[in-house]
């Protein structure tokens, strides 16, 4: 049986207006606002990217980042700021390509035969 309510979810981009934890096991995981394509104001832009950097900027061990990336759009300019970000301050992460499911089969991209570089910041670009 699925747990009800588990994660704040929404149809809508950009509804994550505050930092969300939550507690599995004896590992957190944090839910960061999304900036991706949110339709949101220039203001609600500049204090989410105040409350990612007091995040960051907060004495924490960082075991591994997420980085939420949908596999139906190149990466955005946030998308490779954010990544820029993260390997200038060395903070540990990877790439989740999200939203395949919604991709038509004919659409998948094809596999490629050279494996992709696992830490370069723009990398991502290629991915999709």
């Amino acid at each position: 049986m699925q747990p009800q309510n588990l994660a704040r979810v929404s149809s809508t981009p950009g509804k994550t207006a505050t930092i969300n934890f939550y507690a599995v096991d004896d590992c957190y995981f944090v839910d960061l606002p999304g900036y991706g394509y949110a339709k949101v104001s220039n203001a609600d832009r500049e204090r989410w990217d105040d409350l990612i950097n007091s995040y960051f900027e907060a004495p924490r061990h960082h075991t591994l980042l997420v980085q939420l990336l949908d596999c139906r759009h190149a990466p955005s300019a946030d998308d490779e700021q954010m990544l820029r970000y993260l390997h200038y301050h060395q903070i540990p992460y990877v790439v989740a390509l999200t939203k395949a499911d919604k991709l038509k089969r004919a659409s998948w991209p094809r596999p490629r035969r050279s494996s992709r570089p696992s830490a370069a910041p723009t990398a991502a670009r290629r991915w999709c």
